[in-house]
């Protein structure tokens, strides 16, 4: 097996912990690899290096030179402790454009010249979401070095416990960054105010930062706003006029914003209806899930979790899109909002109550919220579940009902 290229193992492949690999290999993927250490000296031919779960605790000590390795990627390696030194590695260092270190739990440092790889753009450092087993066990990074990865654009952090002290107070470095994910976080108890000057920030995830208690000065070209389950969470800015691309804003069960005047104020701005009306111009999709326990009145039906609108001439030029508001209970084992629309010759246009939904958990409920959306219409010809009606099929369609009903999938734990 001298000449061997490519090694793809899959669970154990020997009971021993081997000592050497062919020299000529030039791409290695291991599933469970079940040793601490890989035996990688003298693989200066190595082009790409794959390893998903198994114990393994660190890859080599020192500098190794291995000019022709391009590709890295380490999934679910909870055992592993720290990463190598990349310096011997041009290609890693100077060209890699995304790096997977998912799952690797028990990583506590990145190397100090990490922030060399000036072409990164994704970084996934995160943990799984929801059902990790490695809750509370997941060490914190030493978030500075990070910081001079000027191409990144998306950067996962979730369950990664970074206290206030550790996150850096100048973010400048990272001015390509679109996406950040930091929920899960135990410690975080306020955002510095250099996120702001992250100008090309879209997308923001902090759900269960359960010591999050104040969100502003967050950047003005935002779009989408995850921050469900903060439970200390109390002080918002105005998110519906000061951030005028901000199309989603979930706020889940964050209680402690009712408490206070100026913050009840702002949630009840995201539900008025010149905000809607703000997307519907724009031919966008809208979607507020804020605490709550009311549908706001300019709802003409305010019962029910169905209804059948009737349906005239020449309804597809008519409608400019779908405005659906609901007040749910929220279940611990996170549940997604669910639109179903039929179509249906002969059907009731009052709203009624359907069985579809009395399955969903009748214990362990937390507080009520209000979700408001927006579907142009646009969009609702490429989501409908009829699955008897192509897409182009709504065109054909005279007269009738349209029965739109809402409610709750779950995923169960």
């Amino acid at each position: 097996m001298r000449n061997l290229r490519l090694l793809d193992v899959y669970h154990h492949f020997t009971s021993c912990e081997p000592t050497f690999l062919p020299d000529e290999l030039r791409w290695l993927c291991w599933f469970q690899y079940p040793f601490p250490s890989l035996p990688l000296t003298n693989m200066h031919k190595l082009v790409g290096l794959q390893l998903r779960y198994g114990r393994i605790e660190h890859l080599w000590e020192g500098q190794m030179v291995m000019r022709n390795l391009k590709f890295i990627n380490f999934y679910d390696l909870s055992f592993l402790k720290r990463l190598p030194d990349i310096s011997g590695a041009p290609n890693i260092e100077r060209r890699l454009r995304r790096l997977c270190l998912h799952d690797c739990c028990g990583l506590q440092k990145l190397p100090e010249d990490f922030g060399t790889m000036d072409k990164l753009e994704e970084l996934q450092l995160g943990s799984s979401d929801y059902f990790s087993p490695f809750e509370g066990q997941v060490e914190t990074i030493n978030f500075h070095v990070l910081t001079n990865l000027s191409s990144l654009t998306i950067l996962d952090l979730a369950w990664r416990q970074i206290g206030d002290e550790d996150f850096p107070k100048d973010l400048h470095g990272l001015c390509s960054l679109e996406e950040l994910n930091i929920s899960h976080n135990s410690k975080l108890t306020q955002l510095p105010a250099s996120i702001s000057h992250l100008s090309r920030l879209k997308h923001l995830e902090l759900d269960e930062c359960i010591r999050l208690q104040v969100l502003h000065a967050l950047p003005s070209g935002l779009q989408v706003l995850k921050a469900s389950r903060c439970k200390s969470l109390e002080k918002i800015e105005d998110l519906s006029n000061a951030h005028e691309n901000l199309y989603m804003i979930w706020l889940l069960d964050c209680q402690k914003l009712l408490s206070k005047q100026e913050s009840r104020r702002y949630l009840d701005m995201m539900l008025n209806e010149t905000f809607l009306k703000k997307w519907a111009a724009l031919d966008h999709g809208l979607s507020i899930s804020i605490p709550g326990s009311k549908i706001p009145s300019w709802f003409k039906e305010q019962d029910g979790n169905e209804i059948a609108l009737k349906l005239h001439p020449n309804w597809q030029s008519q409608i400019l899109g779908f405005a659906i508001c609901g007040v749910f209970k929220q279940p611990t084992d996170h549940p997604y909002h669910n639109i179903k629309f039929r179509y249906e010759r002969d059907a009731i246009c009052d709203p009624k109550q359907r069985g579809d939904y009395d399955n969903a958990p009748t214990t362990t409920f937390a507080n009520e919220n209000v979700w408001i959306g927006y579907i142009p219409f646009s969009c609702f010809v490429q989501m409908h579940h009829n699955k008897h009606l192509l897409h182009d099929d709504w065109s054909n369609i005279i007269e009738g009902n349209l029965v739109v009903t809402v409610g709750l999938s779950y995923h169960k734990s």
